[in-house]
């Protein structure tokens, strides 16, 4: 059975910040800074976080290798890479 089969739809706090592997004080600064996933406030203390919405905002940084004439480089936001075989 994979991970996304038993996964339930969605986590507390602490089991998203594990699911991305990062700590809970970086997934406050990351949502209070509007840069995380989507949160759901249900009361007071109860914040829960979709896992369709993790999966999609960790995706939306998706970096797709391209290989160039001997060279492997990555596109997208992040900083370039590059690998000579």
């Amino acid at each position: 059975m994979s991970q996304r089969e038993i996964l339930p739809a969605y986590l507390h706090q602490k089991e998203a910040a594990r699911f991305l592997g990062m700590s809970v004080p970086t997934l406050l600064r990351l949502v209070n800074k509007s840069q995380g996933p989507p949160r759901i406030l249900k009361g007071k203390r109860c914040v829960m976080y979709s896992v369709e919405d993790l999966r999609a905002w960790m995706d939306k940084d998706k970096e797709q290798p391209r290989y160039n004439g001997g060279i492997w480089s990555t596109n997208g936001s992040g900083s370039r890479q590059t690998a000579r075989l």
